[in-house]
């Protein structure tokens, strides 16, 4: 399965996750991670991505209307199969509207811990 990831500013959600898939406790692939946050390309997290193929984006939210900042997560995402099996919001601080899940038409599981 491949799990596609949504994140905002703290990372303590995202870095379980890839523990767990790394311990081979979520036998997962994450094909991506989405943030409202913008992390320097020199931080231990983008690098971490980096070393296992995993793709970074960031999408800006701030001072953007809902609509367009959703259509470009879209655009990374794909619909449901393309890109990713389902997604996780891992203290994503972000609400998707009902258009978005909709359009997904996957299992989204939101975690907070």
């Amino acid at each position: 399965l491949r799990m596609g990831v949504l994140v905002s500013n703290k990372q303590h959600c995202l870095l379980d996750l890839i523990n767990r898939k790394q311990s081979g406790e979520l036998d997962v692939d994450i094909p991506f991670v989405i943030s409202n946050h913008e992390r320097e390309a020199n931080r231990s997290l983008i690098r971490a991505l980096d070393h296992l193929g995993i793709e970074y984006h960031y999408v800006q939210h701030t001072g953007r209307p809902k609509s367009e900042w959703e259509e470009e997560i879209k655009e990374i995402v794909g619909k449901r199969g393309e890109r990713s099996d389902f997604l996780v919001l891992a203290r994503y601080m972000q609400i998707l509207t009902g258009g978005f899940l909709r359009w997904y038409e996957g299992d989204i599981i939101n975690i907070h811990h």
